[in-house]
C-alpha cells in the first residue's frame, strides 16, 4: 500500500513567514511596514508611495481587499541563488476579479531577515 505525505510547502519557515507578512502588510495598506521589511538598498528602490503604487498597478486601482493571501510554494535552491539568500517564497494574494501574487528573495540569517527582491504578480 502506498503511504501519501501531506506536502510541506515551507509555509512555516520563518523567511516565508516574512514574505506572508509582506504581502498582508500591502493588501492591508500598511505601505510603511512592508517598506521596513525590505533591504536598505530595496527600500531606497521602493518607499511607501512607490510601494502603493506597485501594488495598485498590480491588483487594479479599485480592487477589494482580498479574500485569500497565504505561500503557495517556497525554496532554499535555486539557480541564481546569492550568498546571504536564506529561501525565496511565493504568495498569492487573490480578491474579487483578480488572482496576484508577490514573489520575494529574503537574505539574512535566523535573528534578522530582509526582502531583497520582489517580482510583481503572477509569472
Amino acid at each position: 500500500m502506498t503511504e501519501f505525505r501531506p506536502f510541506d510547502n515551507g509555509a512555516n519557515a520563518p523567511y516565508a513567514q516574512l514574505g506572508l507578512r509582506f504581502a498582508q502588510a500591502l493588501s492591508s495598506g500598511d505601505y510603511k511596514s512592508a517598506s521596513a521589511m525590505l533591504t536598505p538598498t530595496l527600500r531606497a528602490a521602493y518607499p511607501p508611495e512607490i510601494l502603493s503604487q506597485r501594488y495598485r498597478d498590480m491588483v487594479g486601482e479599485d480592487a477589494s481587499q482580498p479574500d485569500l493571501i497565504e505561500v503557495i510554494t517556497t525554496m532554499t535552491e535555486w539557480p541564481d541563488k546569492l550568498i546571504g539568500d536564506i529561501g525565496w517564497v511565493y504568495v498569492a494574494i487573490a480578491g474579487h476579479m483578480y488572482s496576484e501574487a508577490v514573489t520575494c528573495i529574503v537574505v539574512g540569517n535566523e535573528g534578522l531577515q530582509h526582502i531583497r527582491s520582489i517580482e510583481w504578480g503572477r509569472p
